[in-house]
């Protein structure tokens, strides 16, 4: 999952007379998707998917403060994303990229601890 949370490394959101899109490098593959097409709401659906519990409660959060409605069972949670307003897409957007950012600075803190402990105190 954490290799998965590290290849999502730029997430750069563009509005150009009304022609809003979005722009994910994973590597070195830059896709250029309309925010409102089921592909970009498929990803981020995915980026979604792939984070802790903890951030999903958030992001829900995030669709009840904005009075967006869900439906909820013992599968989880469910959101229709095409009727969600694009600024609230925006909003998750931007929250997933935090996290995804976040994941992978104390990834790398956390590797350069190892290697200073290794490097120092043995």
């Amino acid at each position: 999952m954490q290799t998965q949370l590290n290849n999502l490394e730029s997430n750069e959101i563009e509005d150009e007379c009304n022609n809003t899109t979005s722009e994910l490098t994973e590597g070195a593959v830059k896709i250029k998707i309309s925010a409102g097409s089921a592909d970009s709401l498929k990803l981020l659906r995915d980026n979604i998917e792939l984070l802790s519990e903890f951030h999903q409660i958030e992001i829900l959060r995030i669709l009840h403060s904005n009075h967006i409605t869900f439906s909820e069972n013992k599968n989880g949670v469910f959101v229709n994303l095409s009727y969600v307003n694009y600024d609230v897409i925006h909003k998750i957007n931007e929250y997933v990229t935090f996290v995804n950012k976040q994941e992978t600075q104390l990834c790398e803190f956390e590797e350069k601890k190892i290697l200073l402990s290794n490097q120092y105190f043995k």
